[in-house]
């Protein structure tokens, strides 16, 4: 029988049929109500349908049963941060983190949770063991970047958000108050087609050399395009520099996967 409250969980999942999985794992949790299984479903369906605190309770009933289900702990620590209870997931994660150290996911959104929580020394260190166990996740890079550019540790920060973009050239953009810090006062977008040229008496006084480098070798591009330039040509200007692509701040990954950032606070 239990192999078909299962599997029956898992076919009304993939339909997103929420009502009728949380018909059913009511129904299995008052059949096995010592099964951590069925409890944790019913949390992920509660989830789904944003009724957090029966979710919170129904994660509480699995972990109850069974203290090692990281997937529990960890389902738990999502839900606090959805309700931006971030202590709560912070322990949360730290469970997760006690039963299973390697869980990159967890680490990573442990270093959210101190990034909501302005702990960005904490964040750095935990969003360190994400690049450790795998290096091409950009949104680690990124977040990682984050928590530097909040303790105006600017090269450092630039150095992550560029390990983001060299993974994902495409990572999104939050361009307003992080930008500035991090590319001078202009706020250059290195790589973004802007349609004009950006005059040098906007970045005359920007102390970081590697947006005046970005920024010639966008207006060589935007010149050479203007100039309707034959390929050699073109190529002729992009040897002037290489634009990046789109600088990476962060990106919000399915909640049930991964955490976000609150930008609450003044400094974003």
């Amino acid at each position: 029988m239990k192999d078909t409250w299962l599997k029956r969980v898992s076919i009304l999942f993939a339909m997103n049929d929420w009502p009728g999985m949380l018909d059913w794992c009511r129904k299995w949790t008052k059949s096995e109500p010592e099964n951590a299984v069925a409890w944790f479903s019913l949390g992920w369906v509660y989830d789904e349908l944003n009724r957090y605190d029966d979710a919170i309770e129904a994660y509480r009933a699995a972990i109850r049963i069974n203290p090692e289900h990281f997937t529990a702990w960890h389902s738990l620590g999502v839900t606090y941060n959805t309700l931006k209870r971030h202590n709560e997931a912070v322990e949360a994660y730290r469970q997760v983190l006690r039963i299973n150290p390697e869980y990159a996911t967890a680490w990573s959104n442990l270093g959210i949770a101190y990034i909501n929580l302005k702990r960005y020394d904490d964040a750095i260190f935990a969003l360190r063991q994400v690049t450790r166990i795998n290096p091409k996740d950009a949104d680690a890079w990124s977040n990682l970047g984050v928590a530097y550019s909040n303790l105006n540790r600017d090269d450092d920060a630039i150095g992550a958000f560029r390990e983001a973009l060299r993974i994902n050239p495409e990572h999104p953009v939050a361009r307003t108050k992080v930008i500035p810090r991090a590319f001078g006062p202009c706020g250059f977008l290195p790589g973004k087609k802007l349609g004009y040229v950006i005059p040098d008496s906007i970045c005359k006084d920007c102390p970081y050399p590697e947006c005046k480098k970005e920024r010639e070798a966008e207006n060589a591009r935007y010149k050479a395009s203007l100039m309707n330039a034959h390929l050699n040509d073109h190529e002729r200007w992009l040897k002037q520099g290489m634009p990046l692509g789109a600088t990476a701040l962060y990106h919000i990954r399915d909640r049930k996967h991964m955490d976000y950032i609150d930008f609450d606070a003044d400094e974003w």
